[in-house]
């Protein structure tokens, strides 16, 4: 499912899964992959429920993926989303398209 309008959607439920420290597989939509590092803050998955079950079943049999996933999202959201770093990045977009 390719649509122009995948391109400007962000599940905010990404984010808040990885504060709480937890490994997130997610559809690869555009926002997604050009915020979060695949494969080593986030893995994503074809909108094809046989490839979600087999990353869910790859997070569940490899420990150290299923960390280092849970680990390294959680330090990408600590870092950059703040409400200080999402607020400045609001402004500077507004400035930019004035």
């Amino acid at each position: 499912m390719e649509s122009p309008e995948l391109h400007f959607i962000f599940p905010t439920k990404v984010p808040e899964m990885m504060a709480l420290r937890r490994p997130v597989v997610t559809t690869r939509l555009y926002e997604i992959v050009t915020t979060f590092k695949v494969n080593e803050e986030i893995l994503t998955a074809r909108y094809d429920v046989t490839d979600y079950a087999d990353k869910i079943t790859l997070l569940i049999n490899d420990d150290y993926l299923r960390r280092k996933i849970a680990g390294n999202g959680y330090v990408k959201v600590s870092r950059d989303f703040t409400w200080e770093r999402l607020t400045l990045k609001i402004v500077d977009r507004l400035q930019g398209s004035l």
